[in-house]
């Protein structure tokens, strides 16, 4: 049952994660098309980012709760290994990263100013990075767990 822990753990927090960034996308292309200035227009997307890593931090409790609960059944856990929830983690992981490099190219696409663009491809960056944490999490705790 560990192993599903992991795997619920990082399926929710992918999920959710993704979500997150498309729904900050959103908010970004909104701030992006108003007429202001650049520098106020950067003001606004450092408050959005710092809005968006709020968002994460509280995504990952029940994530970060489930972990605790896989690595306590660890102690009972049974010798028999199955790949299907690591299979499911990868597939979800894979699929969501897709989707968010699709959700920046079509933001990028729109956007003719590099400063902006430098922005959203880091955003983009940090956001992968964020969301390969708990799928590693969830194949390196999978592993170590195997009787």
């Amino acid at each position: 049952m560990g192993v599903w822990y992991f795997t619920i753990a990082a399926v929710i927090a992918v999920i959710g994660m993704m979500f997150i960034y498309q729904s900050t996308l959103h908010t970004i292309d909104q701030k992006l098309t108003q007429d202001k200035k650049d520098e106020d227009i950067y003001k606004e997307l450092i408050q959005v980012q710092t809005a968006f890593f709020i968002k994460h931090a509280a995504l990952e409790f029940i994530p970060i709760i489930l972990v605790v609960l896989a690595f306590t059944e660890a102690e009972n856990a049974q010798s028999t290994f199955s790949m299907n929830p690591l299979i499911i983690v990868a597939v979800v992981w894979i699929g969501a990263s897709l989707r968010v490099y699709q959700l920046y190219k079509q933001l990028a696409s729109r956007i003719n100013k590099p400063q902006f663009k430098t922005f959203l491809s880091r955003f983009m960056m940090i956001e992968l990075a964020l969301m390969a944490a708990f799928p590693i999490i969830a194949f390196v705790g999978a592993l170590a767990t195997v009787g």
